[in-house]
């Protein structure tokens, strides 16, 4: 059993006294439960990594001092997680320091965790650094920056982005044309639309995910996606489905990606999961519906569906989140679903996390103060990630 040492917060609470609050504390009840949380997991010997690092993050979303310093500190960690993990909290409560960092004399593999993290933690404050990076000669992380500039829809990057067109090697030059249709490139568009003629499957999978990010002749495009829809390869359909869900045709698209998903099919049900998160938002909250407890879903296959939800903020999802919340799920959908929680931000959903502060699992009960504190800061910034947010266009029936 883990032994739990006395928690001494550093330095001096200044209250407020008209206000009823403290600086230590947090004005609400559920801030100050929250904090407490995290501090109690901070304070706890044995703890993994992570969640000494999102208890910090909890505290850091609070500005308090005590957080900032152990995320500050375990950026010159020799574990690549500890400095990851630090980067991505520090990122979530709005600490431009790392930036600050990677111009002064930040390394190479600096650098590079940097990438990873904002591969998922999207910022605006991120562009001067990923501009830097796509002008790199050396080639070797532009995957990366280029994922980070698709999660974060750096707009500002369009045009370094099409540079990227021309490039020699096929692949780089195929992802750049995602991101640039991702961005709003008519030209990326355009050089996409012979790849779904490849005789190679992964070109024509790059091919029918830039296409559904098309914000113009959507006949056109969806009829060209139709072709690929029954594709051999499950990657290419499944791209396609995904693509279709944003042009008018969620119904279907909505039913096959659950068949993928509840096909038990060790291939097919990842794709579809990677997939999602490239769809219209109420086609992920439908499909969440229907697979969502079900039993022949792999848990992990399941903690990435939950991780499309986080992105589809904009449509109501807390049935869907209480449900994976329950007790019998998974650790990993649980902790999936509190981060969710956080990240979309939605004022209705917040109780949950509340709830979860009770939890008898470390791990559950800090990942649930991190989620409190971040949604009711909003969440992850607006217009970041690829799920599209808006209605998509009227339903069209699929013609055989």
């Amino acid at each position: 059993m883990l032994r739990k040492r006395e928690i001494r917060v550093l330095g001096a609470c200044v209250f407020f006294l008209f206000l009823g609050t403290s600086s230590c504390y947090g004005g609400d009840p559920g801030t100050r439960k929250a904090l407490t949380v995290a501090r109690k997991t901070i304070a706890t010997d044995g703890i993994q990594v992570y969640d000494r690092m999102l208890a910090a993050g909890a505290l850091a979303l609070e500005k308090l001092q005590e957080g900032e310093q152990i995320l500050i500190e375990a950026l010159a960690s020799p574990s690549r997680l500890e400095r990851r993990a630090a980067m991505s909290n520090l990122l979530s409560a709005g600490d431009k320091r790392v930036f600050e960092i990677t111009t002064e004399d930040a390394d190479a593999d600096f650098d590079l965790d940097l990438l990873e993290v904002l591969r998922t933690t999207p910022r605006e404050e991120a562009k001067i650094f990923l501009q830097r990076k796509l002008a790199d000669p050396d080639r070797h992380s532009l995957t990366q920056t280029l994922d980070a500039i698709l999660i974060g829809r750096h707009q500002h990057l369009t045009e370094e982005v099409e540079s990227l067109l021309t490039l020699s090697n096929g692949r780089d030059r195929q992802y750049g044309m995602i991101v640039g249709a991702s961005l709003g490139s008519k030209k990326a568009i355009e050089d996409a639309k012979p790849l779904l003629r490849s005789p190679r499957g992964g070109e024509r999978e790059r091919g029918a995910v830039a296409l559904g990010f098309s914000s113009d002749n959507h006949e056109e495009i969806a009829n060209t996606l139709l072709k690929l829809r029954n594709d051999p390869e499950p990657g290419v359909a499944l791209a396609s489905w995904a693509s279709l869900s944003r042009l008018g045709h969620s119904e279907e698209a909505t039913k096959q990606l659950v068949l993928a998903l509840l096909s038990g099919d060790d291939r097919r049900a990842p794709l579809a999961a990677g997939a999602l998160k490239r769809a219209n938002a109420n086609v992920v909250i439908e499909v969440a519906k229907q697979v969502v407890g079900s039993e022949t879903i792999h848990f992990l296959v399941l903690g990435r569906v939950i991780e499309a939800v986080g992105w589809a903020r904009s449509v109501p999802a807390r049935e869907i989140l209480k449900r994976a919340l329950e007790r019998d799920q998974d650790e990993h959908v649980r902790l999936q679903s509190l981060w969710a929680i956080g990240w979309r931000g939605r004022t209705e959903e917040l109780p949950l996390a509340l709830e979860s502060l009770e939890d008898p699992e470390l791990p559950i009960r800090t990942m649930a103060a991190w989620a409190y504190l971040y949604g009711l800061q909003g969440g992850v910034p607006q217009n970041t990630g690829t799920v599209q947010q808006e209605v998509a266009s009227i339903e069209q029936p699929i013609m055989n």
